[in-house]
């Protein structure tokens, strides 16, 4: 690479005169941000005993926002019941778990163990 200090003409190398230099070019600056993303249980719930065979029970809600940095995208979310010693409750017994966005079913998944 050349030196910058020497002006020349970038189509045959040959020198500018310094009379006819009539400004110069300033160079961009970016700056590069961490993504980050908050994860807030927002459902009021406390421990709540669920029946065998209950349907539509909300078991949690959480809300998820990203900093203005970047789009961030969540491609899994694990969870795992705690289980009360006897009840026979496991992950396997979860299912037709819905996952909304303001509002709207965007999966349904049964848990797994």
């Amino acid at each position: 690479m050349g030196d910058f200090a020497i002006v020349e003409y970038a189509a045959n190398g040959n020198s500018v005169d310094t009379n006819q230099k009539v400004g110069s070019a300033s160079a961009v600056t970016t700056t590069i941000g961490s993504a980050t993303l908050v994860m807030t249980r927002n459902d009021g719930i406390s421990n709540q005993d669920v029946t065998v065979g209950s349907s539509n029970q909300t078991l949690m809600s959480f809300s998820m926002r990203a900093n203005d940095v970047s789009p961030v995208t969540v491609t899994k979310l694990t969870f795992a019941p705690a289980s009360v010693s006897g009840s026979g409750v496991t992950a396997a017994n979860v299912t037709n778990v819905k996952l909304l966005v303001n509002g709207s079913v965007v999966s349904t998944k049964n848990m797994s163990s």
